[in-house]
């Protein structure tokens, strides 16, 4: 029997299924998260500094660093916000829609 490795996508649905129940409302934001971790790993494996080819002392950051940047705060930003909503989920007990909520889902 093998076992099957959860894609990133279902990983952080079932965290957030387990956290909050109905994850209807953040369903786009997850797939951008997930779509932003994988034009990440993609940005990361080129070079972060480019050398002018006849004088190596000259360097300069190459135009996909900044796009990496801009992706990175997304990224930052998308989690941020994806976190809000498991706020104090922790702490109190479920509200009885919550709790309804939960016994549909199962």
């Amino acid at each position: 029997r093998g076992i099957t490795k959860m894609s990133r996508k279902e990983e952080l649905k079932k965290h957030f299924k387990d956290k909050i129940g109905d994850i209807t409302v953040i369903e786009p934001l997850i797939d951008k998260v997930v779509m932003l971790e994988e034009d990440l790993a993609e940005l990361e494996k080129l070079p972060r500094v480019i050398s002018h080819p006849k004088n190596k002392t000259l360097v300069k950051e190459p135009p996909h660093f900044k796009m990496w940047k801009e992706k990175f705060q997304q990224y930052t930003l998308s989690i941020k916000v994806l976190q809000s909503f498991t706020r104090g989920t922790e702490e109190k007990e479920d509200s009885p829609l919550r709790a309804y909520l939960k016994e549909l889902n199962k």
